[in-house]
């Protein structure tokens, strides 16, 4: 499971590079925030539910924690864009724009996580085996 895990992860990267590679069109390259992000919170709530808390990488707790800030900041900058009081979306775009960079560094770190757990199972596996 840890291994589809990760393997998605890179396939959530590399597809969109791969489409900009092949119809030149750069601006493709913003579909890997949608299509990493995606598969990181579906893995990261399949996770949370399914993983054994003795496999999970001590960094995890802080992401998710990092993850449902953003979210309701999220929902905080789409009532900031929506609300008829005010020409709202100042904090909406200033959200976007911190969503820019830090999207990168939690996908970053996303993956570390994962391939930290992956390998931390990986070796407890080689351990069972030569118990046996």
């Amino acid at each position: 499971m840890k291994r589809i895990d990760f393997w998605a992860q890179l396939l959530a990267i590399a597809v969109p590079i791969l489409l900009v590679i092949a119809t030149k069109n750069d601006e493709l390259f913003f579909v890997i925030y949608f299509t990493l992000g995606g598969v990181q919170v579906l893995s990261c709530l399949i996770n949370k539910a399914g993983l054994d808390k003795e496999y999970k990488d001590g960094a995890r707790k802080g992401y998710e924690i990092a993850l449902l800030i953003i979210t309701v900041l999220g929902f905080i900058a789409l009532l900031d864009a929506y609300n008829p009081s005010h020409r709202g979306g100042n904090f909406a775009m200033m959200y976007l724009f911190v969503l820019l960079l830090t999207g990168f560094i939690m996908g970053m770190l996303y993956l570390i996580i994962s391939a930290n757990e992956m390998i931390f199972i990986s070796k407890l596996v080689k351990r069972h085996e030569l118990i046996k």
